[in-house]
């Protein structure tokens, strides 16, 4: 019954709340995903790549037109401040000439409230919640369990999972692609706020 509703062409349209609430319960549908930028690509990202000017009107625009709203969790009358602009990252591995090219391509840039933003970069979160010796991590697991209406059991099962492909991606050196076409169409965006 689930594998025919999953793989409707429309299903994510046509989840009645009943129908999302079973499925965050099995897990199958995670409003909230853990995501580990590999090692290899700290410090790498849309910002560095634009100017300071450009990066702050980029991602003030993101979060402006969200009209204080979370796009993953859905909180609601939140102050720009209390959000950032998170960026969504592609995977891809390209065949070249016989040798594999590695490309982190941005897919989005979205408007998270920063509890999203702390789970979603969970290995972050954790190592700087170990250096200021703040509960931030622990704030960060509540919030994923809560989104995500599930246990302890299945964040870590989540985590572990995201951890394993961190390690894995993190072997390589991956080569940025910001989608220039995408960031310059939004940059034309752009609003006095």
């Amino acid at each position: 019954m689930y594998k025919k509703f999953l793989f409707s062409p429309n299903f994510k349209k046509n989840l009645t709340y009943v129908n999302r609430y079973i499925f965050l319960q099995k897990g199958i549908f995670m409003r909230l995903k853990i995501q580990m930028i590999p090692k290899t690509m700290y410090e790498k990202n849309v910002r560095s790549e634009l100017t300071t000017t450009d990066w702050q009107q980029l991602s003030r625009l993101i979060r402006y037109q969200a009209h204080g709203t979370c796009s993953i969790c859905g909180a609601e009358n939140l102050d720009l401040r209390d959000m950032d602009a998170h960026e969504v990252w592609d995977y891809i591995i390209e065949k070249k000439n016989g040798e594999k090219e590695y490309i982190q391509r941005l897919r989005e840039i979205v408007p998270v409230c920063k509890k999203c933003h702390a789970a979603i970069h969970i290995g972050h979160t954790k190592a700087l919640g170990k250096q200021t010796h703040t509960n931030c991590y622990e704030r960060a697991v509540d919030h994923f369990m809560a989104v995500n209406h599930c246990g302890y059991s299945k964040f870590v099962e989540k985590e572990r999972k995201a951890h394993k492909k961190w390690l894995k991606r993190s072997k390589h050196k991956w080569k940025l692609d910001i989608n220039r076409d995408y960031i310059n169409h939004l940059l034309e965006e752009r609003v006095e706020v």
